[in-house]
């Protein structure tokens, strides 16, 4: 093994320079600490996560596609429906008395996501499903345990699924 010192690399000719062959492994020492100065291939250069970014690669490194919420809403549903903060949501619906659709930003790749909700400040009330899944929205039903809808201020409502 040897080691090869240097401050800087530079292409002899071209703007690329390759790193081994095909099927290599490079090591990154813990506490080094790599910096993207231009645009390199493979980072998210702009620092964001986006429906389009993530992969649907089957490798455990680049796998993300099953373990971020697709669809994630804070809301207050008292009055007009008004959200509080959000991801993937474009607005949400007053369908009547505790009656709210959700309406996502970019189409989920099918129905057979998961769905989970909260609501909050008001014990006793519960959060479910109303109605068929959808790829571009879900219905959900704010209700106590008597089956008794109401508007309440604290909603929360998270997805996790398969990106279009």
């Amino acid at each position: 093994m040897s080691t090869l010192e240097v401050n800087k690399i530079t292409p002899s000719t071209g703007t690329s320079i390759t790193l081994g062959d095909s099927g290599d492994t490079f090591t990154i020492p813990s506490g080094v600490t790599l910096t993207n100065n231009g645009t390199a291939s493979g980072f998210i250069s702009d620092g964001s996560i986006t429906m389009a970014k993530l992969s649907t690669s089957a490798t455990e490194g680049d796998n993300v596609k099953q373990r971020v919420a697709k669809v994630w809403v804070k809301f207050d549903g008292t009055g007009t429906p008004s959200i509080d903060d959000d991801f993937n949501v474009s607005s949400i619906t007053d369908g009547g008395t505790g009656i709210f659709t959700v309406n996502f930003s970019s189409n989920l790749g099918n129905d057979n996501y998961a769905l989970a909700g909260s609501v909050g400040g008001n014990s006793g009330r519960i959060m479910g499903q109303e109605g068929t899944y959808s790829t571009s929205a879900v219905t959900v039903r704010v209700n106590d345990f008597n089956g008794t809808l109401s508007d309440e201020g604290r909603n929360s409502v998270i997805i996790f699924g398969d990106s279009a």
